[in-house]
């Protein structure tokens, strides 16, 4: 079974940082992880002057990681991934990563 990635990137609505973090934090990122297929999640804040001031990444093991990003967004349309008016949703973005190739690590490589 392979390992992909979800990548959110995604903005506090203006003004709304310390909630849209909070919320985050406390909240989503266990909500999201509470979906078979999730095994882990991990949050980033990207350098000054960014498009995107956060990012997340949920790891997904599955053989069909299509249907567990549908699944997410079937619980969030339906409530059972609660949502905030601190997160923008005019400006975020969803990208799914599958391997392609193998994972290289520093030292692999001959001298």
């Amino acid at each position: 079974m392979a390992t992909h990635q979800l990548l959110v990137l995604s903005n506090p609505a203006p003004g709304r940082e310390e909630a849209y973090n909070r919320w985050y934090g406390e909240i989503h990122l266990r909500e999201v992880c509470a979906v078979p297929g999730i095994v882990a999640a991990q949050r980033f804040a990207a350098a000054p002057g960014e498009a995107w001031a956060y990012s997340a990444t949920y790891e997904i093991e599955a053989d069909d990681p299509e249907a567990v990003v549908a699944e997410v967004m079937a619980r969030v349309a339906d409530g059972r991934i609660a949502m905030t008016d601190a997160f923008d949703m005019g400006s975020f973005k969803m990208l799914l990563l599958t391997p392609h190739g193998v994972r290289v690590a520093s030292g692999s490589f001959p001298a």
